[in-house]
């Protein structure tokens, strides 16, 4: 995302929101799904641009099993 601030040399504001969309259960662990990010700019005058980016998240292979010591 490109952005020209209107204000002159005020500083630019960048802030961003994250949405999952995992696809994650208590009993299988394995993830996979997306989060969107939401991509704010603001300057001084208030002018505002979004963008929005998709993190693709490939779902895990489950984690091996817990072994317990031998005592």
């Amino acid at each position: 995302m490109y952005f020209t601030a209107q204000c002159g040399d005020e500083p630019v504001t960048v802030t961003f929101v994250d949405t999952p969309n995992l696809n994650a259960s208590s009993v299988d662990c394995s993830v996979g799904g997306n989060i969107t990010r939401t991509w704010t700019a603001r300057d001084a005058c208030n002018v505002t641009a979004t963008g929005i980016q998709i993190i693709t998240i490939p779902p895990s292979e489950e984690p091996p099993p817990l072994e317990a010591p031998v005592l």
